[in-house]
């Protein structure tokens, strides 16, 4: 067996390194450009947009299902004005008495 020149083991490293550097340089250009407030508002906008384009083919395709829920939510957010409309207040009985003019004394049939 014939020894390895140590000299072309240190180049060789020393390339692999190299192209390690440039491919970790070139992921860290592509991750910063990604991360920009620019390029996540622009990602966001996007999938926004194309959840927003599946809901309406859904909800033209499932009418239905759509409706439910818009009725459902609308009772939910109106619940407490619902409520007032069922509830009954308890109206307050005034006896006979009371009724009467204020200046008249109260019969007394204790006499009788």
């Amino acid at each position: 067996m014939t020894a390895a020149d140590p000299a072309l083991d240190i180049r060789s490293a020393e390339r692999r390194e190299a192209e390690a550097r440039q491919r970790l340089t070139a992921s860290l250009q592509l991750l910063q450009a990604r991360l920009t407030p620019k390029a996540l508002a622009r990602n966001a906008r996007l999938r926004i947009t194309d959840a927003a384009s599946n809901g309406a083919d859904a909800a033209r395709q499932n009418p239905l299902p759509v409706i439910g829920a818009g009725v459902a939510a609308g009772l939910f957010l109106a619940r407490h004005r619902i409520a007032r409309l069922f509830r009954r207040k308890k109206k307050l009985t005034v006896p006979a008495q009371a009724r009467s003019h204020p200046s008249s004394p109260p019969e007394d049939h204790s006499h009788d």
